[in-house]
């Protein structure tokens, strides 16, 4: 399996408990438990908050660990975005060593065709990130991942997302809408 969509769906599944956000609970027997985020999401174990974009409502499934982000699903075919964060168990030295690694995993994909290196800074946060352009049998799509290792508190960030190549400029738009609003608080900030 792609590693990129296996780290996708790793970050999905590792979403849980919600402080500080709008929740709504569906309890319906026959369907899991979602939990819908909207507005201002903190996250206390991973010392983080972030503000979900107006227009958008943020997905995450309750487990038994610590709640690690959220997903936005952005259109109904291909085009989501995910908030996520973990302990720095890679024991990656630096954001770019973190983006190394990310990059090499992308490599094993056969239908890339492009990987584009890409920087953010807000709030005294530098992100480094990429892009991935894939050809695949219904087009071209494009990821786009931001990453931060945050040695005070030995963290690890990831703002990413995935959509046709078409709607690159709305992916990158909300992303940017995420980085900017992204802070890391807690232990040291």
């Amino acid at each position: 399996m792609n590693r990129i969509l296996t780290l996708v769906l790793f970050a999905t599944l590792l979403v849980l408990s919600i402080t500080g956000c709008s929740l709504s609970n569906h309890n319906n027997i026959f369907q899991p438990v979602v939990y819908k985020l909207s507005g201002l999401y903190e996250n206390k174990v991973y010392e983080y908050s972030v503000v979900i974009p107006d227009g958008f409502e943020a997905l995450s499934n309750p487990t038994e660990s610590p709640q690690h982000g959220f997903t936005i699903s952005i259109d109904k075919d291909v085009g989501y975005i995910y908030v996520t964060a973990d302990y720095n168990s890679m024991e990656y030295t630096s954001t770019a060593d973190a983006v190394a690694a990310h990059v090499e995993s992308a490599k094993s994909d056969l239908n890339i065709e492009r990987i584009e290196f890409a920087n953010y800074s807000n709030n005294k946060i530098n992100w480094s990130g990429y892009k991935v352009i894939r050809n695949e049998t219904k087009g071209k799509k494009i990821d786009i991942f931001y990453i931060l290792v945050q040695k005070s508190n030995e963290m690890v960030y990831v703002i990413g997302g995935s959509t046709k190549i078409d709607d690159e400029r709305r992916l990158s738009s909300i992303l940017e809408k995420l980085l900017s609003t992204f802070k890391t608080v807690g232990v040291g900030h």
